[in-house]
């Protein structure tokens, strides 16, 4: 069947549940045919993807299909003015909220944070942080740790919880960046492009005390995001592919290069 023209309306309203909005086509649209061979689907939709009987298809299995929308969507279509034309209502999934800030303390995911990249605003200090899977009390809930500060950390969706002590409030990396990449910066750990600029840089601190590591991503998770860490050396190369870089006991680090 080739592609034909549909025009498809719907009635407004909203959603039954908060904040779901039911959005309203009122809309020419194409519709393609269903390719030959294609999986059986009856009339109706799932998410963005919306499946019609063409005018005097009477075998209950759809003929034609489109997209709209977003696969979270939920849909719903049928003739239900009963006059010959498949109406269309899909009920957009509410946004999730944007990330914002937190303090020291137990969190469980979804009840206060949410996922995404922060960074702490201690500097100095002592600054110690979990990623937790459970909250068993065991090493085994523990799925990625560490202490400095500031300290850039990603929680996942599926993480259970984080928790933290001594770090001050948790705020969203990009709330966090600088006008310019810095190019003298203490320890902690910055991201590489924004809080700091990618070069060869030398530390003015004891170098046997010295720890510094360049990471692929801040995730933390033992060293699956280390790239090349070193103890013992006070000079380092930060590449522009990096995306981070974290230093402990360094002192001051400056550009040299």
């Amino acid at each position: 069947m080739p592609a034909e023209r549909l025009t498809v309306s719907a009635t407004a309203g909203r959603g039954r549940r908060p904040g779901a909005l039911t959005t309203v086509l009122t809309v020419s649209l194409t519709v393609a045919a269903m390719p030959t061979g294609a999986a059986q689907a009856r009339p109706g939709g799932a998410g963005d993807h919306f499946f019609f009987a063409g005018a005097g298809n009477t075998s209950g299995v759809a003929s034609e299909q489109f997209w709209f929308g977003d696969p979270g969507d939920q849909v719903y279509v049928g003739d239900c003015a009963r006059n010959g034309r498949d109406d269309v209502m899909v009920r957009h999934a509410p946004a999730p909220p944007p990330a914002s800030g937190f303090g020291d303390g137990l969190h469980r995911m979804g009840a206060g944070i949410a996922p995404g990249a922060y960074r702490s605003s201690a500097v100095g200090g002592f600054c110690y942080w979990e990623r937790l899977s459970g909250f068993g009390g065991t090493l085994d809930d523990i799925i990625a740790n560490g202490i400095g500060s500031p300290e850039i950390v990603t929680l996942e969706a599926g993480d259970a919880g984080f928790d933290s002590r001594g770090c001050g409030t948790w705020q969203p990396l990009g709330a966090t960046y600088p006008p310019s990449p810095q190019t003298v910066f203490g320890e902690g750990t910055f991201q590489v492009g924004t809080h700091i600029a990618p070069s060869t840089y030398r530390a003015d601190g004891v170098a046997d005390s010295c720890y510094w590591e360049r990471l692929s991503n801040f995730s933390r998770e033992w060293i699956d995001g280390v790239i090349a860490n070193e103890i013992g050396s006070t000079m380092v190369t930060i590449a522009p592919t990096d995306a981070g870089f974290s230093s402990f006991e360094c002192g001051t680090w400056t550009r040299v290069g």
